[in-house]
Order: C-alpha cells, then sequence, then structure tokens
C-alpha cells in the first residue's frame, strides 16, 4: 500500500510540474523578429491568440508554452510591424483605381492622350454607356517643356458633352472643359476666396486653383454604392500588398466615414483607417457633439484643416515671394480668424487638430496659433501635415508644445528638379527637413501622401534615408535619417501620432498580431533594393490578408 501511494504521489508531483502547453490561434517559428519595441528587441518566434499577439521569445521557449494547429515556419526570413501610412488619401486612391492615369505626361498633348485612350469603347466595363464625368489625375506642368498650365481647347473640341475634370498631381488645381464651367455656373466674372479661376487674354483657360477646384467639384457627378465599394477594395488590395496595414485617410466627410464603418463592420474591408474629418457640416457637428469615434478598425479622432496650398502650383503661403514669380507669395486658403476659432473648440472637445501647412508663413501662422490656444497643453498630439519649409525661428514651436511633424519624404525626391527654382538657393535649407523636425518633436511619422505620390511606402523609406548624390538634391544630404527611425516613423511613432501606440506600431504582447514578411532585410539591404521591396505575407488581426502560405 505504501508502494502504491508513493507512486501516486510522485506522479501527481511530475504532473504538477509539468504545465500544459496553452493552445493559441498561430505560431510563427524561425524568423528575424524586429519588434520596434523600446529596447529594439530581437525574437525568433511569436505566438498569437484572438488577433492579438501572446508572447515573443526564442523559437524553443514559445514551443516549450505554446502549440496550435497552425505553424508557420519562416527560417531565413525577417518580420516588421505593420507599416503604417500616416498621411494618405485612400477614397482618393479609390477614385484614382476608376480615373485616367495622367503621371508622367511630358506634354499636355501626352496628358489628352491618356484622356482619350482612357476614354476608348475597349477601356470601358459598358461600351453602350456614356460616363457621366471623365476624371482623371497626375498631370504635372512643370515636366512640361513650356512649364505652363494647359487649356480647355482641345478637350472642349473632343469632349462638347461630357464632363471631364483632371486633376493636378498634388490635388491643388484641375483642367476642367466648358462643360464642366456650365454646369458648375463659372463665367469670367465669378469670383473665388483661397483659390483661382486662371485666365488667358481675359478668358478662362479652365484651370482651377485650390478653392476654386472643391467650388467647381462639389457640381459633378459622384460614384454609386456599388462602383464606390469595389473601388475601395481594389485600393485595400494594392495597399495591403505594399505591406500597409493602417492608412490614414486626410480629409473625409461623415458620408464616406460611415461607408468605411459599413464595409469594415461586414468584413468588406480588412485595412484599419485612421479617418481625419473635414471641417465642414454635418461632419464637424457629428464629431463634436459625440467626440472621438473608435471601433477595432476605424477611428476618428481628429479634423484636417487646409492653410495654404501646394508648391508645385504656387498655392503654397510663403514669407518671401517665389523666386520664379516676384510679387506672388501663395495665399492662405483660410482666416487666420477661422484656424483660431476651430482650434478653440477642438481643444475643447479633446480633438486632435491636423493642419494643412506647405509653406514657411502658413507654417509660422498656424504654429503661432495652436501655441495660443495649447497654452501650457502639451498632450494634444496636434500636427502639422507635410510641412516642406519651415522657418528657423519656427522650429522651437514643435518641441514647446509637442507639436508632431507629419511629413512625406518622397515628395523632397518628386519636387527636387524644380523646387530650387521655386524658392531659391537661400531658402532650401529648411524645405523637406525631415531630420531637423525629428529632432526638435523627438519623432516624426511619415506618410507617402497617396496618390499625389505612389503607394510604395518602401519608397518613402527610401527617399527619407538615401544620401542622394545628384547635384540638384544634394541639399537634401544633412535631412535624411537612419533606416532604423524611418522604420518608427511608418510604424510606432505613426501609432502615437494617432493615439495608437499602445495597441499597434510595435510587436509587444497585448498589441495587435498586424505584421509584414520580408524575404529581405530592410534594416541591411542595400538602400538602392529598398524601393523595390515587397512583403511575401502581411497579417493583420494574425489573419493572412496578403501573400500566399507555402
Amino acid at each position: 500500500m505504501k508502494k502504491y501511494l508513493f507512486f501516486f504521489l510522485l506522479s501527481s508531483i511530475l504532473f504538477a510540474c509539468t504545465k500544459p502547453k496553452q493552445k493559441v490561434d498561430l505560431l510563427i517559428l524561425g524568423p528575424t523578429i524586429y519588434t520596434i519595441d523600446k529596447d529594439s528587441s530581437t525574437y525568433t518566434a511569436m505566438a498569437i491568440d484572438s488577433g492579438k499577439i501572446i508572447a515573443l521569445g526564442n523559437e524553443a521557449n514559445i514551443i516549450k508554452k505554446y502549440t496550435s494547429d497552425s505553424i508557420v515556419k519562416l527560417p531565413g526570413k525577417f518580420i516588421y510591424p505593420g507599416l503604417i501610412d500616416a498621411h494618405s488619401h485612400f477614397y482618393g486612391l479609390s477614385r484614382s483605381m476608376v480615373t485616367a492615369d495622367l503621371r508622367g505626361a511630358k506634354s499636355e498633348e501626352e496628358m489628352i492622350q491618356k484622356v482619350v485612350e482612357f476614354n476608348s469603347p475597349e477601356n470601358q466595363v459598358n461600351s453602350e454607356l456614356k460616363p457621366l464625368c471623365i476624371y482623371g489625375r497626375g498631370w504635372d506642368q512643370n515636366l512640361w517643356e513650356s512649364k505652363e498650365f494647359p487649356t480647355n481647347e482641345k478637350l472642349n473640341e473632343l469632349f462638347p458633352d461630357i464632363l471631364v475634370c483632371l486633376t493636378r498631381i498634388d490635388g491643388h488645381a484641375a483642367l476642367v472643359n466648358q462643360k464642366v464651367l456650365d454646369v458648375a455656373g463659372i463665367d469670367e466674372n465669378t469670383k473665388i476666396s483661397g483659390g483661382e479661376f486662371v485666365k488667358k487674354n481675359g478668358k478662362l483657360t479652365g484651370v482651377l486653383i485650390d478653392n476654386a477646384v472643391d467650388l467647381v467639384t462639389s457640381k459633378l457627378p459622384t460614384p454609386d454604392d456599388f462602383e464606390m465599394k469595389l473601388a475601395l477594395q481594389k485600393a485595400e488590395e494594392k495597399c495591403l500588398s505594399y505591406g500597409l496595414t493602417t492608412v490614414c485617410d486626410a480629409g473625409l466627410d461623415k458620408e464616406i466615414i460611415d461607408i468605411y464603418d459599413e464595409m469594415h463592420k461586414n468584413d468588406q474591408l480588412k485595412i484599419r483607417i485612421y479617418a481625419m474629418a473635414n471641417p465642414t457640416q454635418p461632419t464637424l457637428g457629428w464629431l463634436l457633439k459625440n467626440g472621438p469615434y473608435k471601433t477595432a478598425r476605424l477611428h476618428v479622432h481628429s479634423v484636417k484643416y487646409y492653410m495654404d496650398g501646394a508648391m508645385g502650383s504656387r498655392g503654397a503661403c510663403l514669407l518671401g515671394d517665389y523666386a520664379d514669380q516676384p510679387g506672388h507669395k501663395g495665399f492662405l486658403l483660410n482666416p487666420i480668424d477661422s484656424l483660431r476659432a476651430l482650434a478653440i473648440r477642438l481643444h475643447d472637445a479633446k480633438l486632435q487638430l491636423n493642419v494643412h501647412c506647405i509653406g514657411d508663413s502658413a507654417n509660422r501662422v498656424t504654429l503661432q496659433t495652436m501655441a495660443e490656444v495649447l497654452g501650457m497643453d502639451t498632450n494634444a498630439r496636434w500636427r502639422i501635415e507635410h510641412m516642406q519649409l519651415i522657418s528657423e525661428e519656427d522650429l522651437g514651436y514643435l518641441k514647446r508644445y509637442n507639436i508632431i511633424p507629419s511629413m512625406q519624404p518622397t515628395h523632397a525626391l518628386s519636387d527636387g528638379s524644380w523646387v530650387i527654382g521655386r524658392l531659391g538657393l537661400w531658402r532650401l535649407g529648411l524645405a523637406y527637413a525631415i531630420r531637423t523636425a525629428m529632432i526638435q518633436s523627438g519623432l516624426v511619422a511619415f506618410g507617402t501622401d497617396f496618390p499625389v505620390e505612389e503607394v510604395n511606402p518602401f519608397r518613402t523609406l527610401y527617399a527619407a534615408v538615401a544620401k542622394e548624390k545628384a547635384s540638384e538634391f544634394s541639399w537634401l544630404f544633412f535631412e535624411k535619417v537612419d533606416r532604423y527611425q524611418a522604420l518608427q516613423a511608418m510604424t510606432i511613432w505613426a501609432a502615437y501620432a494617432q493615439f495608437e501606440e499602445n495597441e499597434k506600431g510595435s510587436l509587444e504582447p497585448g498589441k495587435l498580431a498586424d505584421f509584414i514578411v520580408l524575404d529581405q532585410d530592410l534594416l541591411s539591404v542595400h538602400q538602392d533594393s529598398l524601393v523595390g521591396l515587397l512583403p511575401s505575407r502581411v497579417y493583420i488581426n494574425g489573419k493572412l490578408v496578403a501573400g500566399k502560405e507555402k
């Protein structure tokens, strides 16, 4: 009897000491996992359950503690947090999927030819139906020999009965045909504040600048519900293919936010969206009344406001004249008093203010207004979107009030061939100054600004780190950041910029299992290879959303 009792006690002790493994949804084994946590930790295994990370460690320890019916072995691969695009236009990208692509056109004639080809019967879903409006985007007169804005003469000849609206690459100018001007009720006597109807010899050319674009396009037909959702899914597919698991959509009306919410809840969209609301009624009224809105995939916590236009169309507001247009400094799109009134309302409601500022004058008045309203509050995380040119004496506002620079490094590459002519050499010191901004603020959030630029976030990383040797870009040499800082700007710092650093942006226990798998290490691969990187797999909530299991 004592013998049996001894063995019973021994087996009980051994069973108690051998804790059963925890069953989880997914085990990742073998890769180098860059967590981007505060200690820059790396691991080789990860356990995931219910869409969140349960544990990280070496492979032996993870296998010892966890088991799963789904085990993915990725030796020789590299894992990073899902990339976060801190400034993009997801809805705009979806519209571009059904829009003539005018990027790269080397002349006005080539631009128009692209429109003709886009409208050809073989490119139409139903050739028997004429489109209500032909949309195009991406032209840039700076690529043309003349460098001058186009006119609508040829469009009027080719499309007398169809609405045609061709938006410039930066979205701050558009070319429309006479049919559009007639529908919108625009003639030579129409006035606009914060914009321009460009004329030649006293007659409208069809070119619209800034607020004139919004005034006219608001009168054009909008896509139906089916077309809109299909286009959004196409946009999502493209974003996921590049490893973007969260996008910040900069400037949306309530009806688009509602569509995102509906599609998320019906599992028609998987990508996470941080939506900046437009400051128009009823959108602003809804947000002020209800406060931040957050679901598992959608977060509305901020308002996007415009203070100036773009450098390419000379709409950015500068402290001094444009070097290539004496007497012209650009202009503010909205009065400073309107910015101040909005800032006060948002601060009282504990909402984030994100202001589009390109030129140094727009940045100055915005930073001064933010400082005035914020006072001692350094926790609001208000943001400057773009900040392509800033005066040295205004840099201190960033650090003093914890204002976040939200910047797009690829703009420096896209603008580099002509921006010297716009600004003059004497102003280039703090143009596209991402490293200076990072030092002042302690962080910077990177975005692509697609579809103004390419969706590719790896091109953004390249633009931030590659020390260009071409003479026209040499002034950017000292504004480059290191590889790890650039990655932080599209992960944990971008998450911080949208109040989500406790749930995403790094791979840590308790955080969302959003991550990407690369075949090469983006932290060590040659910089010229960065642009060509593509993730082999993309996961959201621990589920494969792009790429294939092997």
